[in-house]
């Protein structure tokens, strides 16, 4: 199943319960560059850390636009695995002071073109995410209270516009109308956080909460004191936008919770994008990835280094000719 920003929320649920119940999960990406060239080589006889160096400063530039996890449940009784694959579609974003940037290569965009990758799922549709140094910063915004002022001064005219319009309707409602409540529909959530913020700063007297059952409506109560009902708390709105924000990055906290193994074949690019992407800048030092990695996922199995490993074990006939990912 393809995810993106329209049915994520609806399948997160679903998602978060194949992870729980999946015995180990095949991980694969697509990436924004290959790195090549002199200064990347590597040998059989590089270590890992060797290996690291060569590669960190380049990969710190690139990021996975697509990640494939393929969720291998066991059957007991038919001692059998059923698969469920899930692809992810991922666009960086752009809100307050993040936004986030990375190199697209000409070689690699001919290859993703060649295999039929749906750039305008990527521009268009893609999830949202954050790295935990990302999430950190804006949580000290919010509790700093200096988001709602950052979002406001990187609002594109098109957004402000929006709000404008929407503080113009509740106005005359106000004036003209003598209707207890109003419903506003504003799918987009951080135009939907910046705008509760709004109108409470512009019209002291009302009150506004999500309307229950339809997350994109925002309900507003002409009385703030009409009994039964009750302002939403800033806590929850600031939660949602969050949420929101995170978008991919939940998939990967799920994953680390539930400390599935993880399978993939030449894995180690992958864990540095990964690395650079959701968890932080890469580090000096390869013993600091090392750790930061394993802390994310404790079990990491790469099938093409078993696979080089096992070959030594093998006699001429049994051997595989190549251990690419197609073999």
């Amino acid at each position: 199943m393809e995810i993106t920003k329209k049915n994520f929320s609806e399948q997160l649920d679903r998602i978060a319960k194949d992870i729980k119940q999946s015995s180990f999960i095949g991980f694969d990406a697509e990436f924004t560059a290959l790195l090549t060239g002199d200064a990347f080589k590597h040998s059989l006889f590089d270590t890992c850390e060797e290996r690291y160096n060569k590669i960190k400063d380049g990969a710190g530039k690139m990021i996975m636009t697509q990640v494939g996890l393929t969720m291998f449940q066991y059957e007991r009784d038919l001692d059998t695995y059923n698969a469920v694959g899930y692809t992810f579609h991922l666009c960086p974003q752009y809100f307050g002071d993040v936004d986030q940037s990375f190199i697209f290569q000409a070689s690699t965009l001919r290859f993703l073109c060649r295999h039929n990758f749906d750039f305008n799922k990527f521009t268009y549709d893609g999830l949202p995410y954050l790295s935990k140094a990302e999430e950190e910063n804006v949580k000290l915004q919010l509790m700093e209270k200096q988001l709602f002022n950052h979002l406001n001064s990187s609002l594109e005219m098109s957004g402000e516009r929006i709000l404008q319009h929407h503080c113009s309707e509740v106005s005359k409602w106000i004036a003209n109308s003598d209707d207890d409540t109003m419903y506003i529909d504003i799918e987009d959530p951080v135009l939907r956080y910046l705008l509760h913020n709004e109108l409470r700063l512009r019209f002291h007297n009302i009150l506004t909460t999500d309307s229950l059952g339809n997350s994109n409506k925002v309900l507003i109560y002409r009385d703030k004191f009409v009994e039964g009902a009750n302002s939403a708390p800033m806590q929850i709105l600031e939660e949602n936008l969050l949420s929101h924000l995170r978008g991919f990055s939940q998939i990967l906290n799920i994953l680390s919770e539930c400390e599935k193994p993880i399978i993939g074949h030449n894995i180690f690019m992958d864990m540095i994008l990964l690395h650079s992407q959701f968890i932080g800048p890469l580090p000096k030092q390869y013993s600091t990835f090392k750790k930061n990695i394993n802390n994310l996922f404790p079990v990491i199995f790469d099938t093409k280094y078993i696979s080089h490993e096992m070959a030594k074990k093998l006699t001429m006939d049994e051997v595989w000719k190549s251990n690419a990912l197609q073999e």
